[in-house]
C-alpha cells in the first residue's frame, strides 16, 4: 500500500493513508448517506439542499444517525465532524452526487452499501434511525420506478 501511495504522490496525486479503513468508510458515509439520497428525492444539487433550512436540517439529522451507527461498531466520530461536513458542503460549487447522476440515467442506485448495510448495523444495535430509514424506503421506491 505504501508503494502505491508513493507512486501517486510522485505523479502529483494528493494521497492520504488511513490507519483505520472502517473508520474512514464511516466518515465517508456521514456525507454520502444524506447527500446522495436527499439529492435524489429532492431532485436537486447539494447547494440547493443547503440553502433550504428544512433539507439542511434533515441532512444534519441523518449525519448524526450515521455517527450513532458508527459508534455501535466501535468507531467514534466526534460530533464536530458533522458541522465540518455541513460547512464544507455549503462552500462547494453546485454538485450532483453520483447517486443523482445514476438516477437521472435510469441506472440502479447504490442502496446496499450506502443504506441497507448501515441500517442493518443500526437494527442489530437497537439504534433508531428514523430519518435514514425513511430516506432509504423512498429511494427503494424511486429506484424501482426509474427502471420499471
Amino acid at each position: 500500500m505504501l508503494a502505491v501511495a508513493a507512486d501517486f504522490k510522485r505523479a502529483g496525486i494528493p494521497t492520504v493513508l488511513e490507519d483505520d479503513l472502517v473508520l474512514a468508510r464511516w466518515k465517508k458515509l456521514v456525507w454520502n448517506v444524506p447527500y446522495n439520497g436527499m439529492c435524489v428525492i429532492e431532485g436537486c444539487t447539494t447547494d440547493q439542499l443547503m440553502a433550504d433550512p428544512r433539507t439542511r436540517a434533515r441532512c444534519e439529522a441523518i449525519m448524526r444517525e450515521v455517527l450513532a451507527i458508527a459508534a455501535a461498531q466501535g468507531r467514534r466520530i466526534h460530533p464536530s465532524f458533522v458541522e465540518a461536513m455541513l460547512t464544507d458542503t455549503a462552500k462547494m460549487a453546485p454538485y450532483k452526487p453520483s447517486m443523482l447522476l445514476d438516477y437521472e440515467r435510469g441506472q440502479p442506485l447504490e442502496l446496499d452499501a450506502i443504506y441497507r448495510r448501515p441500517l442493518a448495523v443500526a437494527a442489530a444495535a437497537g439504534i433508531d434511525c428514523h430519518e435514514t430509514r425513511a430516506l432509504y424506503a423512498r429511494l427503494v421506491e424511486m429506484d424501482a420506478g426509474s427502471r420499471a
